[in-house]
């Protein structure tokens, strides 16, 4: 996909003037670095993950300086903030890993205000199928995953899931090889 993930994602973020977004799990910040000059100057933004380790490093990049962002250690399972807080929640690849996906989606949920929008990715069980596939004809041994993550929550199965916390949900799909 000649677009890439990160510039993907963020399109379909529909971030405008005024916003108040959180991204949960945010990694490296990524999804930031690559789009701060498409970013509105008047929106505010939660970076948070539940690594210190890892906000520390976000803290040191561009977004670090930047006063749009702040920092925060959450856990899914416990957002603490307060209810209709967030335009936008973004949650890319995070979903699959929490333990109780039901608690994280009504935290989401209680966060966002009203007409709010989650913003999540997964992948389905064909993800990488090709390669695994080519990796375990040549060595039966290896496995590139210890955990078949789109069985928590993919692209089988991620739309009941949210159904039961969202009215809408729109499946969009990532074309690439």
């Amino acid at each position: 996909n000649k677009t890439g993930w990160f510039p993907w994602i963020f399109e379909h973020c529909g971030i405008k003037s005024g916003m108040h977004v959180l991204e949960l799990g945010c990694g490296d910040a990524s999804l930031w670095t690559m789009n701060m000059d498409k970013l509105p100057d008047d929106i505010t933004i939660t970076l948070s993950d539940i690594s210190e380790g890892m906000l520390r490093d976000v803290k040191r990049s561009a977004c670090g300086s930047d006063p749009r962002f702040s920092f925060c250690v959450k856990d899914c399972h416990n957002i603490c903030e307060k209810e209709d807080s967030y335009d936008i929640v973004i949650a890319n690849h995070v979903l699959f890993y929490c333990r109780d996906i039901s608690t994280a989606c009504k935290e989401i949920a209680r966060v966002l205000k009203p007409g709010g929008r989650l913003i999540c990715s997964t992948y389905g069980s064909r993800h990488m199928f090709e390669i695994g596939s080519l990796v375990s004809g040549f060595d039966s041994r290896i496995a590139l995953a210890a955990d078949n993550l789109f069985n928590n929550f993919g692209k089988e199965n991620g739309a009941d899931i949210l159904a039961a916390y969202y009215k809408r949900i729109k499946w969009i799909q990532y074309e690439d090889s």
